[in-house]
Formats: structure tokens, C-alpha cells, sequence
């Protein structure tokens, strides 16, 4: 069975990022491999994060068209819940943990969705909390990683990283 992963914004902006070639390739594989598998979800406010990060960036602004273009791309994957039981979640864990409130939110976001995995750097790389594993996938070894999540990361293009 595929495992379902919740992408965190920084996931999504490296999939566009001129700087780090390494980060790119591997973030744009694992998108293509998630999205093309439907084993990923992402929530509202990782849309609205991913978008607001990317055309606030030097230069960014003029290529807003390519990153709506990704956002109605990666709508249809948005089936993280964004409600009230979120915030229950993310209040309780907020009494167990120190991560940030906006980190807390997409981590409730992610156990409400079902997620086995939440693929982030932000966070501790291989936290648990509950049944939802913190993956840094830039700490994992790249063959480890992908049979995790049970996706092929064989013959994936590098170019356009949704299909």
C-alpha cells in the first residue's frame, strides 16, 4: 500500500529553487512520485503559504503565473481538513511540544488527514506523534526514502514537477 504523505510548504518551494540544484531534483521527484501516486495531501495553508513564500521572493514576482499555475495544480490534493477539530488537535499537541503554532496547525492538519508522513525540513526529522512520522527527506537516504513511501523514483523527468 502507498503511504500517504502530508508536503509541507518548504517541499513545494524548493521544487522551484534556482539556488540548490540538490534540494530541486529531489523535491521535484518526490512531488511527481507523490502526486502521480495520489499518496499526498496538502492543506489550504500550505497553498496559501507556498504562494505568498514564492512571489515574495527578489525577482519572484513577475513569474506569479507559474506559481497559481502549481497552486490550481496541487488544489485538487488538498484534502487536509482545516477546522475546528485541527485546532483542538494542534492545542493539545501545543501542551506536549514546542513546535511553532503554524507548525503545530500543519501537523494536527496532517493527523487529521490520515497521514502517515508529514515530508518537511522544518521540523525534527523522525518525530513521532501519534502515528504521523516528521520526515526531513533531505536527512533520508534517497533509496530509503522512496521505498518508505512506497513511490518509484525510476525514469522521473526533473522538468515540470506535477503532472
Amino acid at each position: 500500500m502507498t503511504a500517504i504523505c502530508f508536503l509541507d510548504t518548504n517541499i513545494l518551494l524548493y521544487t522551484n529553487d534556482e539556488q540548490d540544484d540538490a534540494k530541486r531534483q529531489l523535491s521535484q521527484r518526490l512531488v511527481a512520485a507523490l502526486t502521480e501516486a495520489r499518496a499526498c495531501t496538502v492543506s489550504l495553508q500550505v497553498l496559501n503559504e507556498y504562494y505568498n513564500v514564492a512571489i515574495g521572493k527578489p525577482g519572484q514576482a513577475k513569474q506569479r503565473s507559474i506559481y497559481r499555475d502549481n497552486v490550481r495544480r496541487l488544489h485538487g490534493l488538498c484534502t487536509a481538513p482545516l477546522d475546528l477539530g485541527v485546532f483542538e488537535t494542534a492545542w493539545s499537541l501545543q501542551d506536549i511540544t514546542n513546535y511553532a503554532w503554524w507548525d503545530l496547525m500543519i501537523i494536527a492538519s496532517a493527523l487529521k488527514a490520515g497521514c502517515r508522513y508529514l515530508l518537511t525540513e522544518d521540523m525534527m526529522h523522525g518525530h513521532e506523534l501519534g502515528e504521523l512520522t516528521i520526515v526531513n527527506p533531505f536527512f533520508a537516504d534517497r533509496t530509503e526514502l522512496f521505498a518508505k513511501l512506497g513511490v518509484d523514483d525510476q525514469h522521473r523527468p526533473f522538468g515540470d514537477p506535477w503532472p
